[in-house]
């Protein structure tokens, strides 16, 4: 592919825009997160009701898993990326490789999602634990 051709140019807009897309994404997950697992927090608070602070995990996992998974999407996207960069790819291809589960997983305990859902997972279960009548 000729990288002075306008297509060439375009094909690399249209598949940054994706990578940018997917970032973006990931950043709400975080945001709806965190306004989800507080409002159960807060929940707590005015009840009282312990048991509301083991619901709490169930929004950070899923949004664990969901950013974790949009995370290795954008990465193959940047992988497609380069592959445009350099001319390997087919012209006008917007496919990624699939995700496979091996990199879902390696995602989801990567040093970009790990500090922000381990640490709250961690305090849940033990506000669950310290909480809990006996």
């Amino acid at each position: 592919m000729d990288k002075d051709n306008e297509s060439y140019r375009k094909h690399l807009e249209f598949a940054q825009s994706n990578i940018a897309r997917m970032a973006s994404a990931s950043f709400a997950y975080k945001s709806w997160m965190i306004a989800i697992v507080s409002a159960v927090y807060a929940a707590y608070a005015a009840s009282g009701e312990v048991k509301l602070i083991l619901v709490a995990i169930i929004p950070l996992a899923s949004f664990w898993l969901l950013d974790a998974f949009h995370l290795a999407v954008e990465k193959n996207f940047r992988t497609l990326y380069d592959d445009i960069r350099l001319g390997n790819s087919a012209e006008f291809k917007m496919t990624p490789e699939k995700v496979s589960i091996g990199q879902w997983i390696s995602t989801a305990f990567s040093k970009t999602i790990i500090p922000l859902y381990l640490p709250l997972l961690v305090i849940t279960v033990l506000a669950f634990c310290y909480l809990m009548p006996e």
